[in-house]
């Protein structure tokens, strides 16, 4: 099993190769016309992921990322001049680092795609918030709880992401994961949320809790059980009696 999609290895992995060809480029003194193409390759693949959109009413933001590639660019480019400067003089290919950073493109673009839905997703729970006029909750009918059921466990660390990033809409998600059916994505996006200092746990009841942790302890599911741990220690669960051992003996971890 490789390193996860948004560890530290994971996620250099993706950005190391993306952001090399135009630093090699620069370190092999190519045209600076390749600028606004590298500019273009890290565009296209921030729409690729959703992260930018082609929308008319989103054009202004759309044209402050794109100048902002290009900087981008730029600066990679002149790195690589810099970096080149004591060494003897680097010789490649010009499609070499154009292939490097859009092969690196095309692969981060497959591996983070989920971040499409989960961004539509955070518009579905800013437009409810919107027309609602209001800050936290839901209506008994939002569709939201229906989207987090559809939840895959490929989603959840970008769900977590965007959730911690956004604190408008927590409330929201919160509210929402209380009322969702047993799913183990949205269980683990639950822990995940509750086991993060950045997430203000105030609707997230007890009950709800003791559930996820009846759930760990009738299927004695490992994984679940380490991801309630830092859970159970962040929230100081009142309740440090013979399941808190029993939690640490099925997650494999010693018991403090």
């Amino acid at each position: 099993m490789g390193p996860g999609r948004y560890s530290g290895l994971g996620i250099a992995l993706f950005a190391v190769p993306f952001y090399a060809g135009p630093v090699l480029a620069g370190a092999a003194r190519a045209p600076l016309a390749v600028i606004p193409v590298f500019a273009v390759l890290f565009l296209g693949y921030l729409v690729a992921v959703g992260r930018v959109t082609l929308s008319r009413t989103a054009l202004p933001i759309f044209l402050l990322t794109a100048v902002i590639q290009v900087i981008l660019a730029s600066f990679a480019y002149a790195s690589g001049v810099a970096l080149a400067i004591p060494l003897p003089p680097v010789t490649v290919p010009l499609w070499c680092p154009l292939l490097l950073t859009t092969a690196a493109a095309v692969w981060g673009a497959w591996r983070y795609r989920d971040a499409i839905e989960v961004n539509a997703m955070l518009n579905d729970i800013t437009s409810t918030l919107d027309a609602a006029d209001m800050e936290f909750g839901l209506p008994d009918n939002d569709p939201l709880v229906a989207r987090l059921d559809a939840l895959t466990d490929d989603q959840v660390p970008e769900m977590v992401n965007a959730v911690l990033r956004h604190g408008r809409i927590q409330a929201a998600v919160e509210t929402a994961l209380m009322r969702t059916h047993d799913n183990r994505a949205t269980t683990r996006l639950a822990l995940a949320l509750m086991a993060d200092p950045r997430f203000p746990s105030g609707l997230m009841n007890y009950l709800v809790i003791d559930n996820i942790l009846e759930e760990i302890r009738t299927n004695q599911d490992r994984q679940l059980a380490r991801l309630a741990v830092p859970m159970v220690e962040n929230l100081d669960y009142p309740d440090p009696g013979p399941f808190r051992d029993e939690l640490y003996r099925i997650a494999g971890h010693r018991s403090p």
